[in-house]
């Protein structure tokens, strides 16, 4: 009866600890997700001096949860989104706009993908 209960209680921490760690992920995704359009909107209307700001709480902000993703996710997708904001961070210092926002779009997409990637959905089980 004990081994039982055990494994009862070792799964809802699995279950629990699961739900907690996709919550961040989407909250995290959202808020990155979120700047860049931000980003985006101050790059269009060529406000660099706040979009250079921007541009940096962004990077910083990465920075820190990069090591929390690397630990839930897949590490080629984090790959890509430091590619990508390295792409971004070069573009962004020449002040290219068009490039600028095609690199914002890449980057939101490839966000939104891990996340998809890391629902628990019966097709990414199988």
């Amino acid at each position: 009866m004990k081994i039982i209960i055990f494994f009862i209680v070792v799964l809802i921490l699995i279950i629990g600890m699961g739900v907690y760690f996709q919550d961040m992920l989407n909250t995290d995704s959202q808020e990155m997700v979120q700047d860049l359009e931000n980003l985006a909107k101050l790059i269009e209307i060529n406000s660099w001096e706040e979009a250079e700001r921007n541009w940096e709480e962004l990077e910083s902000r990465w920075k820190h949860k990069r090591k929390i993703w690397h630990a839930l996710a897949d590490h080629l997708e984090i790959a890509r989104v430091d590619e990508s904001l390295t792409r971004l961070g070069a573009l962004f210092n020449l002040k290219e706009n068009e490039d600028c926002l095609v690199e914002i779009a890449v980057l939101k997409q490839s966000i939104i993908y891990i996340t998809d990637k890391e629902k628990l959905t019966l097709s990414n089980i199988f």
